[in-house]
């Protein structure tokens, strides 16, 4: 068996036990047992969604074809007219070693709920995914750690203004205003809170353009009356004093100082991790990791986004504050971090980047030695 020593025939016997019963999932755990993989797939679809991930988790193992057909078709909703949710076809191809695939899934759905505002499964789709490729230690796309940066940034904003953090939330505000074409269902909502968080925290320079941008036309009608006002006093005064600068930080790479919110560093060209607690790029003084799900934070950023709420803004996992410490070593924090990451590509396509370098790296790689 593939699963475990036990005599395949008190498995069997189990089986039967628990099918007499109409217990379609257990009975589906013990055909499994006894390699009746087909019988237990069928059980398991038959006992409906509350043992999907079962049933996800043997295909993987099991690795074939007819299975893994017979799954997506159960996961489409082919099989019962049911389409289920999309992350768990995800999470199969995950369980099946098939990265690549996994990856353009995770993109597609993570685009596809963006545009129709539900932020919360487009970021659980782009973090699982992010967090399976860092734990494999697999080649991360640019577009991915792109895409997963951007709308937790959104997840960020909503927290530092509970935090009463303007300043912060503006300024991430501000970083997703720049990539407004990927919250079409809000933008308007977003954009709005730009300019408020600007003006609120001092930036006028900022709530100026952006109210400008708001009072375009095919804008202007669908600002919120509450805001409406405001909005438009602040777009009638051209402003000609300049914006505080953004606090700088050195970049962990070069050490040069760079603004703290930017994760693309302008002397060496180097893409930098960001703190998954503030947004801001990280550095070597004040690297630590999220206890829970291992990713990048500023120890200072965590702390007090934790002592507020004890959640990680990115796992949204329960976190104990006295397991937050700083690494012991940095440095080698981010050198696999740059190992990992793949650097942004021009000239090819995003499906030619994931076809030629995943694939390729998981053909010669972690397929063969998984196997």
């Amino acid at each position: 068996s593939k699963y475990d020593d036990k005599n395949g025939d008190e498995h069997l016997k189990s089986a039967q036990f628990y099918e007499g019963k109409n217990q379609w999932g257990k009975a589906a755990f013990h055909y499994a047992r006894c390699d009746n993989f087909t019988k237990a797939l069928k059980l398991y679809m038959q006992a409906g969604e509350t043992f999907i991930l079962e049933a996800i988790a043997m295909v993987g193992k099991v690795k074939n074809d007819s299975l893994t057909n017979q799954m997506v078709d159960y996961l489409t909703g082919d099989y019962d007219g049911i389409p289920k949710d999309s992350i768990y076809t995800l999470l199969l191809y995950k369980a099946l070693g098939d990265i690549g695939r996994a990856v353009k899934i995770a993109l597609t759905i993570a685009v596809s709920e963006q545009e129709v505002g539900n932020y919360a499964a487009s970021h659980k789709s782009l973090f699982e995914i992010f967090k399976s490729l860092k734990e494999e230690k697999v080649p991360i796309p640019y577009d991915l750690s792109q895409k997963l940066m951007i709308i937790h940034s959104y997840i960020l904003a909503k927290r530092m203004m509970k935090l009463g953090d303007h300043m912060l939330a503006a300024r991430l505000l501000i970083r997703i205003a720049k990539f407004i074409s990927q919250f079409p269902k809000h933008a308007i909502v977003i954009l709005t809170s730009v300019v408020m968080e600007c003006a609120r925290s001092g930036l006028k320079e900022a709530a100026y353009h952006w109210a400008l941008v708001l009072m375009k036309p095919e804008n202007r009608a669908q600002i919120d009356e509450k805001y409406k006002k405001k909005i438009e006093d602040i777009a009638r005064k051209p402003i000609k004093t300049t914006d505080e600068p953004e606090p700088t930080n050195p970049c962990p790479v070069c050490k040069n100082p760079i603004n703290e919110l930017d994760v693309d560093c302008t002397s060496c060209k180097n893409c930098i991790p960001f703190c998954i607690a503030s947004g801001k790029h990280m550095t070597l003084k004040d690297w630590a990791c999220c206890p829970s799900c291992k990713l990048p934070a500023l120890y200072g950023e965590m702390k007090r986004v934790l002592e507020s709420e004890p959640m990680c803004p990115m796992c949204n996992t329960a976190v104990d504050l006295g397991k937050l410490a700083k690494v012991a070593d940095p440095e080698g924090e981010l050198k696999m971090f740059q190992a990992q990451h793949m650097e942004p590509k021009e000239e090819h396509g995003e499906n030619e980047i994931l076809n030629e370098e995943i694939s390729q790296f998981m053909e010669s790689n972690f397929l063969t030695s998984s196997m």
